[in-house]
């Protein structure tokens, strides 16, 4: 069976330099709500990122920094497997995204394809994956088979912030 989330905003870098925070962007947007690059680098810290390590590439998006108080800002929580896959069973995963995608949020995830920046997952069919990337066409989608090997953790956007918009601007800058 096949699933797509038609008209989650295109990524890429005309758009935003950090692959994480794009992707937050542009399913936020998804997602209905106001979300601007500048808030959302300011909110998770991406936009920062080079102070902390300056032989970063300003693309890099190894940074996933800061999701607690970005997501929460927005009002959402999320399950996060990025970083720490081997905690988690990556036996799920295939089944976590066809979740998300049925409920109709997309999944972040990052080293599906190209190098192993962030993706928005927004769509599959069966076991095979499709998702939007920096690292292809603009507005052009990703199709991909065996993906679970290769990926470094998905970010699942799960239900509604556990803390107030005020508390979560606080932590953005402490």
């Amino acid at each position: 069976m096949r699933k797509v989330l038609e008209s989650v905003p295109a990524i890429g870098y005309q758009d935003c330099d950090c692959t994480f925070s794009g992707c937050v962007c542009s399913t936020l947007k998804y997602l209905g709500k106001q979300a601007s690059h500048a808030i959302v680098q300011g909110l998770c810290g991406s936009a920062f990122k080079l102070f902390w390590h300056k032989r970063w590439c300003p693309s890099n998006g190894s940074y996933f920094g800061g999701r607690e108080t970005l997501l929460g800002y927005y009002g959402l929580d999320f399950e996060n497997t990025v970083f720490e896959p081997d905690k988690y069973d990556r036996a799920d995963w295939p089944q976590s995204v066809r979740s998300s995608i049925d409920a109709g949020v997309p999944v972040i995830s990052a080293g599906i394809v190209g190098p192993p920046e962030c993706v928005i997952i927004t769509g599959y069919d069966g076991e095979r994956l499709i998702g939007l990337s920096y690292f292809h066409e603009y507005r052009k989608c990703f199709e991909r088979d065996d993906w679970v090997e290769d990926c470094h953790g998905l970010l699942l956007i799960r239900g509604a912030a556990k803390r107030d918009q005020a508390t979560c601007i606080r932590e953005s800058i402490c």
